[in-house]
């Protein structure tokens, strides 16, 4: 039955796309992934990660020290809308490329690793009478007219490498496995450079129809950077359950975000290229700020 949903969606999405238009094959990839998205939530199945994306977020990781690199799993959308099954996934983990031999392990076992987010529930209190009913059972939760919610899971992993290189590029994939199959992914490219020390580190890859702009923090501290581009060139690929301070233009495309960035890590935006010409990291404004949020 899901896989034949499956089909059917994707039939109408191929349908609707005009060949031969540039964004026709993402566009329609990202329009599977909502309407499929937005079934699994009328099911009230979530699963999803501050880290990895469903379409394959890449990290560039220029100041690795070679230790564990850390992502997160978790069963809810927000701090209202949480899974209310079980979600069994499976973590693989695959060198794609590394200066010397080495290979992925997850937890500090083998490149593949299976778990599970569990499900629970508890009383919630929506109104503002001041009274603690986290001890509450259901029955009296309701009676006395507060709320019986799904509470949010979370799970942090962890992968490494088990010999000591300069660079590694390593595929993340989690699947939940049970009740529905959702993947989500990620690309890590891990570097060793010992000079870069005290400076945020812009570049941007451009990648013909897109682009990631890379910023990498090299201080012992966070740090907050507020960025500006020209939206009539370049067009933030901006998810509504991400939270970002932003500001937009004339015609309601974002054209600044700030951005907090943890100390001695990379963090990547992925931009869509309205023109066609060559873009680089001159074609942003990359500024230190006191706080962001």
């Amino acid at each position: 039955m899901k896989k034949t949903i499956k089909y059917i969606i994707l039939i109408l999405i191929t349908c609707l796309i005009p060949i031969g238009t540039k964004y026709g094959i993402s566009y329609a990839k990202y329009a599977y992934n909502s309407v499929w998205n937005y079934y699994l939530s009328s099911k009230a199945f979530y699963f999803d990660s501050n880290t990895l994306k469903e379409n394959n977020g890449k990290i560039t990781n220029n100041l690795w020290d070679g230790d564990r690199i850390y992502f997160d799993v978790k069963n809810n959308l927000n701090d209202f809308l949480s899974s209310e099954y079980d979600i069994s996934y499976k973590v693989t983990c695959t060198v794609k490329e590394s200066s010397s031999e080495t290979s992925c392990r997850v937890m500090d076992q083998s490149s593949i690793y299976e778990g599970v987010l569990s499900t629970y529930k508890k009383c919630y209190n929506e109104t503002n009478d001041g009274v603690d009913v986290k001890n509450l059972d259901k029955a009296t939760c309701e009676m006395k007219g507060y709320s019986w919610i799904n509470v949010a899971a979370s799970k942090d992993l962890y992968f490494d490498l088990t010999n000591k290189v300069d660079h590694a590029v390593v595929e993340l994939n989690v699947t939940s496995t049970s009740p529905y199959k959702k993947t989500l992914k990620a690309e890590f490219a891990l570097n060793r450079d010992y000079q870069k020390t005290g400076t945020i580190i812009a570049d941007y890859k451009d990648q013909g129809e897109d682009g990631n702009l890379i910023l990498t923090n090299s201080y012992e501290e966070k740090k907050c950077v507020r960025i500006n581009w020209d939206s009539s060139d370049l067009r933030l690929d901006f998810e509504p359950n991400e939270v970002k301070t932003y500001a937009t233009d004339t015609e309601g495309y974002i054209n600044e975000i700030d951005i907090k960035l943890e100390p001695k890590s990379s963090h990547l935006e992925k931009f869509y290229e309205a023109n066609i010409k060559n873009y680089s990291k001159s074609d942003f404004i990359i500024k230190e700020i006191e706080e962001c949020n």
